[in-house]
């Protein structure tokens, strides 16, 4: 079997004990079991667990923004394809700690992977939100920008709404987390940055017609 295929089986095994044991629970043992390795053969494809549960979540991240990709495909207007990015965003938070069974006091220890791992997600969500702007001021909706940075003030306020909400909270208990209400106010508080961008009507049509 390819070196690729059998990877791939490993991380879908992976996936799956996360999935019933929890993220800290999770043994490579277990992940061998399902792909008959013992834990010595594991090591020629993967060095450790962390870079096991890191490969898991960047194939889940590649199938998150392909389908998120799709679902854009028919949204026509700037506004809405920021908003829909935004509640696809705040329900993968959701499901990657749930589908994973990890706390989010796990998931906010300072250990490398996880902030190497948060980085190169965070650096992917803001060229995604990057693109969208750019097809907009392309499309003259709205007015020119630094995109980029407006791409990532945006995903700093879904970081601060979502902290927010996780204040006196039962960190171990990720279930407690309003998301409804996180993508409430997030929905609120971009509604006020994308105003400031559009063109107001009057104006955009008075330049055309001048």
């Amino acid at each position: 079997m390819a070196l690729q295929d059998k990877k791939q089986m490993i991380l879908k095994a992976a996936a799956d004990c996360f999935s019933r044991f929890g993220y800290e629970k999770t043994t490579l043992d277990d992940i061998g079991k399902l792909v008959e390795l013992n834990k010595t053969s594991l090591y020629y494809y993967y060095k450790n667990k962390e870079s096991i549960f890191t490969d898991v979540i960047y194939l889940e991240m590649d199938e998150y923004l392909h389908n998120l990709h799709v679902s854009l495909e028919n949204v026509t207007s700037c506004r809405e394809k920021i908003f829909t990015y935004l509640r696809e965003k705040i329900k993968y938070m959701q499901r990657l700690l749930n589908l994973h069974n990890l706390t989010i006091e796990a998931f906010s220890n300072v250990q490398p992977f996880f902030w190497e791992l948060f980085n190169n997600v965070q650096k992917r969500e803001v060229d995604f939100i990057h693109k969208i702007l750019n097809f907009c001021y392309r499309d003259g909706e709205i007015k020119e920008c630094d995109t980029k940075r407006v791409a990532q003030i945006i995903l700093n306020i879904l970081d601060a709404i979502r902290i927010k909400e996780l204040i006196g909270k039962d960190l171990r208990f990720p279930q407690q987390v309003n998301y409804k209400q996180i993508e409430e106010e997030v929905i609120f508080t971009v509604s006020f940055i994308l105003d400031g961008l559009y063109y107001e009507n009057e104006t955009k049509n008075g330049m055309e017609n001048f």
